[in-house]
């Protein structure tokens, strides 16, 4: 068993690099207040889930953008550039799941 505050963190979100811990994802527990934008436009050779539990979060995701809210999951597919930003009037709280273990950044 992990706890969130054990894995290494900013005030922005926690980071679970799944190949430290015996597992083949990665995942990064995001929390951040309204207005903020987490991301720079980037993408990953493999592909990245995001599941919203709280928020608004508005996502672009190559040539394309989407509004996604608490209880929706959006996908990136592998090598597209993406990035996301919390559009909301509240925080924002999602976990980007990557099918990876290790997380992999290539900025664009």
């Amino acid at each position: 068993m992990i706890e969130l505050d054990d894995l290494p963190h900013s005030s922005q979100a926690h980071r679970f690099v799944g190949a430290d811990h015996g597992a083949p994802v990665s995942m990064i527990f995001v929390h951040t207040r309204p207005g903020s934008e987490p991301t720079r436009p980037h993408r990953h050779p493999y592909a990245e889930v995001w599941i919203v539990e709280e928020g608004e979060a508005t996502f672009e995701i190559g040539d394309h953008q989407l509004v996604a809210g608490a209880g929706r999951i959006v996908v990136g597919p592998a090598n597209v550039a993406h990035r996301f930003t919390n559009t909301g009037s509240t925080p924002l709280r999602l976990i980007a799941v990557h099918g990876a273990g290790r997380i992999i950044v290539e900025e664009t």
